[in-house]
């Protein structure tokens, strides 16, 4: 803010966002840990960030020895919202990605930074099973309720997300809607969507 004093006027020059720093940005989706054996592809780690004040973020993945999202090493090329790691070796490496926001605009501190959850990848000798991916043989309609089954006995559970987009990524967890089936309010039915059914082994 800019304030230019003529006698008894001040002029006052707005020059963005006021008194404010940079937003902190908000993750949704966090990298998750992952076991793989020979022969095994890792699968990608993602994460889904937004921020209040509408800046584009930029990505930073990092790798680590130690179970912390500090004193990582900044992976070289490793800047987009996800990341493949490598299993060419057996071993435990930990993985975490920094998300920044810079904002020119704000008045007080230009850059925030958040760090994921850290996410511990692990390549063993040998073959690992893995949980069996759950199979939806009715999908959510009006009356929002899926069916799911899994091939390996595995007990499912269920997170339903809700989304402003015709996506399932990137949704906003609904608190308490862990059933098979929800209901939402009539206002805004049309824009639910079931992200996905978890499994975990007994």
């Amino acid at each position: 803010m800019v304030a230019l004093t003529f006698g008894a006027v001040i002029i006052s020059c707005d020059n963005g966002d006021g008194n404010n720093d940079a937003a902190t940005s908000v993750l949704s989706v966090q990298p998750l840990d992952a076991t793989y054996g020979d022969g095994d592809a890792a699968d990608a780690l993602t994460v889904t960030a937004s921020v209040s004040d509408g800046r584009t973020l930029t990505y930073q993945w990092f790798r680590n020895t130690a179970n912390s999202a500090d004193g990582g090493t900044a992976i070289s090329g490793a800047t987009q919202a996800a990341y493949t790691p490598s299993i060419a070796a057996n071993g435990t490496i930990y993985y975490y990605v920094v998300v920044t926001n810079i904002n020119h605009k704000a008045d007080g501190a230009k850059t925030a930074t958040k760090s994921s959850r850290v996410a511990k990848i692990e390549k063993v000798a040998g073959s690992v099973t893995h949980a069996a991916t759950p199979v939806l043989t009715v999908q959510p309609a009006s009356a929002l309720t899926v069916t799911a089954s899994v091939s390996d006995g595995g007990i499912l559970t269920y997170q339903w997300f809700k989304n402003t987009a015709n996506s399932a990524d990137g949704g906003t967890a609904i608190d308490g809607a862990t059933q098979a089936s929800y209901t939402p309010p009539t206002a805004t039915r049309r824009g639910l969507l079931l992200r996905d059914c978890y499994q975990h082994q007994q």
